[in-house]
C-alpha cells in the first residue's frame, strides 16, 4: 500500500503543476469606445481597458467616426494586429512566462553562486563593467531595430487594409 501512494505522488504533483500553469491565463475583451482628441473623436478598441489604436485607425492617426467601419476593421485587422503585437513582446503567452518562472525556481539555488559572482566583478572591475554595459547597449540596440522594423510593417499593412477598403 505504501509503495502504491508513493508512485502516485509524484504524478499528482506534475499534474497539479500542469493544471496551473494552464489556467493561469484569462481571455481577453475587447470593446470599441469613443476616444478623445488624440483620435479625433472617433472609435477605437481597447483590449482589457488598453487601447489598441492599430485595429481601427487611418494613415493620419485618425479613429473611424462611424461604429459600423470601426467594427469592420477590427475584423478585419485584428488578427495581424495581434501577431505584430505578440512579435514585438507584447502580449506573450502566459504559459510560457508561467513555466519559465516555474522552472526557474527550481534553478535559483544553483544559479545563485554564479549570479552573485557576476555581481561582485561588475561592481569591481571597471573593465569588466563596461563591457558588459556595452553588451547591454548593443542588445538593447538590435532589440529597438527589431521592433521598428516590427512597427514598420504594422504600418505598411494598415496602409494596405486602407486601400482594400477603399476599393
Amino acid at each position: 500500500m505504501i509503495n502504491y501512494s508513493r508512485r502516485k505522488t509524484p504524478l499528482l504533483l506534475f499534474a497539479v503543476c500542469i493544471a496551473a500553469v494552464f489556467l493561469s491565463g484569462c481571455a481577453a475583451i475587447y470593446k470599441i469606445e469613443r476616444a478623445g482628441k488624440k483620435y479625433n473623436n472617433g472609435y477605437v478598441v481597447k483590449r482589457n481597458e488598453v487601447i489598441i489604436p492599430e485595429f481601427t485607425i487611418d494613415n493620419q492617426g485618425k479613429a473611424p467616426e462611424d461604429i459600423k467601419t470601426a467594427e469592420q476593421r477590427l475584423k478585419r485587422r485584428k488578427k495581424k494586429i495581434l501577431h505584430f503585437y505578440e512579435e514585438i513582446g507584447y502580449f506573450g503567452s502566459r504559459v510560457m512566462e508561467n513555466t519559465r518562472l516555474f522552472l526557474a525556481s527550481f534553478s535559483a539555488p544553483f544559479r545563485a553562486p554564479v549570479e552573485g559572482a557576476k555581481y561582485h566583478k561588475y561592481e569591481n572591475d571597471p573593465d569588466y563593467r563596461a563591457k558588459i554595459d556595452a553588451q547591454d547597449e548593443e542588445e538593447e540596440r538590435i532589440e529597438q531595430e527589431r521592433i521598428e522594423s516590427i512597427q514598420a510593417q504594422m504600418q505598411q499593412y494598415i496602409e494596405e487594409d486602407l486601400r482594400l477598403e477603399q476599393e
